[in-house]
């Protein structure tokens, strides 16, 4: 099972919705859905697909606050590089700003840690 799959599972079930009744208000199959739980499908990430909202759609219909909607994106995210596939935000973004790759690159060539992301993330974040 994927994290991602997990945590909409977990919020799921801490707000009492069935699986039935979350995917007829998502307008998606149980199925779908049910794989989705189980790690059996990848998150939605494909802006040609009919999905390409579903994240938001479950992270809204859920009633996500910033920290678990931060946490369920982040899951979302794993999930999609341990099978060799960026975020379509993430890739938008890098193809509209090149010079991020070049960061990334560098960070990496420099050994970068999670701590040291950490400083820049909150660099960013006090901005």
């Amino acid at each position: 099972m994927g994290e991602f799959g997990k945590y909409i599972s977990n919020k799921r079930k801490e707000k009492g919705i069935s699986l039935r009744t979350m995917a007829k208000d998502l307008d998606i199959s149980i199925s779908y859905l049910s794989d989705l739980e189980q790690g059996n499908k990848m998150p939605p990430n494909s802006s040609k697909d009919k999905y390409k909202d579903l994240i938001m759609g479950i992270m809204e219909y859920l009633e996500m606050n910033d920290e678990d909607k931060q946490i369920c994106l982040n899951y979302a995210d794993n999930d999609l590089i341990k099978k060799g596939y960026v975020s379509n935000d993430i890739t938008n973004y890098m193809e509209q700003t090149p010079l991020a790759s070049v960061a990334l690159r560098k960070a990496k060539d420099l050994n970068y840690s999670n701590d040291d992301w950490e400083r820049i993330i909150n660099d960013l974040n006090n901005k």
